[in-house]
């Protein structure tokens, strides 16, 4: 039936076109040479790569220290890290991405040293980017597209191991042998989504963020802030909570299918974002003391709230039902929250986030 339905969609389509009812354009479309319209597009893939990687390294590098400085509030839920990434051509599947990853980063079969955080063992022990890295506490890491599952296998295979032995070959063709000890980060992963629109999210193990969000953030203050909510979200096991609501709600669709009545899963949908929005100001709340504990300047960050409302001009009005709180009350939380911590560390006081009593 549906392979009909679109053979005869399809011969009205062309009978429209042939019959020339349809109105067409009055200019002649170019004549391009299909050579240069792969360069092209050749051209725009590595511009594509670079302003991912451009934007991925930033979102790292702010992310790094604020899952360094509050490792003590994941209880078990650390790793061991040199604030370091390393990839060869093979981290891409595709080989349209490979050929762009060499053209944009250099990138070839080699495991390189892409980013390197600030401040972070890595760097204090002379790794550089652009590093090519030979072996790993001894073991060969080879230039194939086997050596991505290396790297992660030895990051499974020791996580106790806290000192590391790296040997890379630098810019100039030398081989150096540096010793990373490690320190111990939140276990979240940091992950970069191509997708336009302007979101981030926690997922319970790890934070996503969109390019659009990228984009939106202007400065690393704001940036910051963002990386802080959405940490906040899982050192405060808001999505497992949400889980745990879903499922006592649904046991009264339960109750309620018993009698013959069809709830379509209402009470577990309803328990589930009963606190929401108390969910997402207290990732307000806890996420600036993240951020304050890492160094990030705190002044300031809350307009991150009034350009958001300035552009979504729907989001400073919420009601009961939304999922967040409306922008007004965020910036005047957020606001309220840095002169908390500003207080605390004019008393000299530890930055411990306030708990109910």
């Amino acid at each position: 039936m549906m392979r009909k339905l679109k053979l005869l969609t399809i011969s009205l389509i062309s009978s429209l076109l042939f019959s020339g009812c349809i109105v067409s354009p009055k200019t002649v479309r170019m004549d391009v040479d299909e050579g240069a319209v792969a360069n092209e597009a050749r051209k725009q893939r590595e511009l594509a790569v670079k302003n991912y990687f451009s934007q991925y390294e930033r979102l790292q590098n702010t992310a790094w220290p604020i899952l360094k400085n509050n490792s003590d509030l994941c209880v078990d839920n650390t790793i061991p890290s040199a604030g370091f990434i390393a990839q060869n051509i093979y981290t891409y599947k595709d080989a349209e991405q490979q050929q762009a990853a060499r053209d944009a980063l250099n990138m070839d079969s080699n495991v390189r040293v892409l980013v390197v955080t600030p401040q972070s063992p890595a760097e204090q022990a002379g790794i550089r980017k652009g590093d090519i890295i030979k072996k790993v506490n001894g073991k060969i890491i080879p230039a194939t597209k086997e050596a991505p599952k290396i790297l992660a296998a030895l990051n499974e295979e020791e996580p106790e191991r806290t000192t590391w032995s790296l040997e890379v070959e630098d810019s100039s063709g030398l081989t150096k042998t540096h010793t990373i000890n490690t320190v111990d980060i939140c276990k979240y992963g940091v992950q970069l989504q191509e997708i336009d629109t302007v979101n981030a999210f926690a997922d319970g193990d790890n934070i996503i963020f969109t390019q659009g969000m990228m984009r939106f953030t202007q400065s690393d203050k704001e940036l910051s802030l963002v990386v802080g909510h959405e940490i906040a979200h899982n050192i405060m096991e808001h999505i497992s909570a949400k889980t745990t609501n879903y499922v006592i709600g649904t046991i009264f669709d339960v109750v309620a299918a018993a009698y013959g009545i069809d709830t379509q899963n209402a009470f577990g949908k309803m328990s589930a974002n009963a606190y929401s929005q108390d969910f997402e100001a207290e990732a307000d709340y806890v996420g600036m003391y993240l951020i304050a504990k890492s160094g990030y300047e705190l002044e300031g960050s809350a307009d991150f709230w009034r350009r958001m409302a300035a552009i979504h001009p729907g989001s400073i009005a919420t009601n009961h039902a939304s999922s967040h709180p409306a922008t007004p009350e965020r910036f005047v939380a957020i606001e309220k929250s840095i002169k908390e911590i500003q207080q605390k560390i004019a008393r000299n006081e530890p930055l411990n986030f306030e708990l109910k009593q």
